[in-house]
């Protein structure tokens, strides 16, 4: 990245930028690098002598960056939790954004007890993104990212996957019956009816709803990375982080999880058809999610030099799971070849 935090003449502009806002003075400041994750952006928490910490976000894609902060603005108006943003340089391509802290929630899971309640807590958040979030980003509908689609699930879920197993060396059979299986799979993962809100038969979904972009401060749960919200699959979001390779979520705690969103999506407006139809999406959502962490974890690890090897085997071995799990008879050739996959990459 030719410009970044490691160039030391940008650093020194931004530093300048941030002391002016802050009235600080830029020598009082005390600037240390955060990990971006599999983010392609960078983070530099500031401490100076009058204000507490806060966060400088360095961005590339200037159309991203200007939906994030709309977006942004439009649901923190509208109740939901997320960073403030205090100010943003388009010259210096940075946002000064609202520091909190380090704790996320994939952090807090081998703990129970301290988990549990944060995780029912981004679930009540959630209900409520997906109840108001259309609304609440009517005003700029038309910007949002591509809809949810079985034409996008096929090439930025299916695609993509088979495109990571490449990156990995794994072999691929192009068998046109698995991919007519396929075109199938994303058909009904994206178009399959479950739910009415007030907007239709889908909902603002984040489509990345994970542990890693899930902060926990203060007692309180805030959302990151809301750049991708798109329409969608109301399962989506739920499927993310239920199976998220980032944590192991046992059975009993899931299963609160999926009737805590359910009771509270219904106090938003979102009428389920029922519980088992519901489920039974949600697990076929849940594999074409995991099939898309592969692709992208496969990326990161091969294309960028990311260690993502161990999410690789984890998300393979939950594809197989899933796949054996009420697997619709039609998906033969496919639930053949995630069992492979799990034996081969998990």
């Amino acid at each position: 990245m030719e410009r970044g935090i490691l160039r030391e003449t940008w650093l020194d502009e931004a530093l300048a930028w941030a002391a002016a806002y802050l009235g600080e003075n830029p020598s009082d400041l005390r600037a240390s690098p955060l990990p971006g994750e599999a983010s392609l952006r960078s983070y530099l928490r500031i401490c100076g002598m009058r204000q507490e910490s806060t966060i400088l976000m360095a961005y590339e894609d200037e159309e991203e960056n200007n939906l994030w902060l709309s977006l942004g603005r439009l649901l923190i108006e509208g109740g939901l939790p997320l960073p403030k943003v205090y100010a943003t340089s388009k010259s210096l391509k940075v946002n000064l954004i609202e520091d909190l802290g380090n704790s996320r929630l994939d952090s807090l899971y081998p703990s129970y007890q301290r988990a549990a309640p944060m995780y029912l807590k981004a679930i009540e958040i959630l209900s409520f993104w997906h109840g108001k979030g259309l609304i609440l980003a009517s005003p700029i509908q038309s910007k949002l990212a591509k809809p949810y689609t079985a034409a996008f699930a096929y090439e930025n879920e299916w695609n993509y996957f088979i495109r990571g197993l490449g990156l990995l060396g794994y072999p691929v059979s192009h068998s046109p019956s698995l991919d007519a299986e396929a075109r199938n799979l994303c058909a009904l993962a994206a178009e399959g009816s479950i739910a009415k809100d007030a907007m239709g038969d889908k909902v603002l979904i984040h489509r990345d709803f994970q542990s890693r972009n899930i902060m926990c401060h203060r007692d309180a749960v805030y959302i990151l990375d809301w750049q991708g919200a798109r329409l969608g699959p109301i399962c989506y979001d739920l499927a993310s982080i239920l199976w998220d390779p980032y944590t192991d979520l046992d059975e009993s705690l899931k299963e609160e999880l999926i009737e805590t969103y359910l009771q509270q999506s219904r106090f938003y407006g979102i009428r389920v058809a029922d519980s088992t139809s519901f489920r039974a999406k949600l697990y076929l959502i849940a594999i074409v999610r995991l099939m898309q962490a592969i692709g992208a974890y496969a990326k990161l690890s091969v294309t960028l030099g990311k260690d993502y090897y161990r999410f690789i085997s984890i998300a393979a071995r939950r594809l197989k799971d899933l796949s054996s799990r009420d697997f619709p008879s039609s998906f033969r050739e496919t639930k053949a070849f995630l069992s492979d996959l799990g034996r081969c990459l998990g």
